[in-house]
This record gives structure tokens, C-alpha cells and sequence, in this order.
């Protein structure tokens, strides 16, 4: 069965939202420290992007220039500082009308 490149991007954004619906049971349930899910978010996240990068052929030396690496530096830094954001108390409650906002964001109505 071959997917159109239409239908892997759908099952791949389905696939991603499924994923972030779900993180929410699993902090509550693991009652760790924002810190510590943060580290294991990045320890299993560098994992699996190092092993489908390594399976891809992306470890070559044209893909590693100074900008490249910083750009990857500034990004590994914002993506931490959302998810111990997002870990805290303080902004969960705001965080479940996100999606709704950009789908309505689309229409105007937002």
C-alpha cells in the first residue's frame, strides 16, 4: 500500500497531536519535578532524532556548518525553556484552548 504524500503528512500531524494529548496523563502520572521530565523529554527526544538522522544519512560533514549548529543551539534552548514553562502550574490551565485559537485564527474569529 503506497500513502500519497498528502496522507503521510495527515498521519503524521494526527500522529504528533496524539502524542501531545496525551503527554499531560503521563506528567501527571510519572509526579516528577519539571526539571526531570524536561531532562528525559530531551534525553528520548535527542535519541530518537539521533537514530532516524543516523538512518537517513545526515551525521555527513556538509550538514554541520557554524550556522546550522547555532541555530540548532538556539532551538534546543527555546524548546527547553517551553517545556519546563509547560510543565509548571502556573500556565497549564491556559494551554488546552491553544489548538482551538488556531483553528479559529484561520476563520477570523479568534
Amino acid at each position: 500500500m503506497s500513502l500519497t504524500q498528502r496522507q503521510q503528512g495527515a498521519i503524521t500531524l494526527a500522529g504528533g497531536g496524539l502524542l501531545m494529548g496525551t503527554l499531560g496523563v503521563f506528567v501527571e502520572e510519572a509526579r516528577l519535578g519539571a526539571l526531570t521530565l524536561v531532562f528525559f523529554r530531551c534525553l528520548f527526544g535527542f535519541l530518537s532524532l539521533a537514530a532516524y538522522c543516523a538512518w537517513k544519512g545526515y551525521f555527513t560533514r556538509a550538514h554541520f556548518t557554524r550556522r546550522t549548529l547555532t541555530l540548532a543551539l538556539i532551538s534546543g534552548v527555546l524548546m527547553v525553556t517551553q517545556w519546563v514553562g509547560f510543565s509548571m502550574r502556573s500556565i497549564a490551565p491556559a494551554l488546552p484552548s491553544r489548538p482551538w485559537c488556531f483553528m479559529c485564527s484561520r476563520s477570523g474569529s479568534c
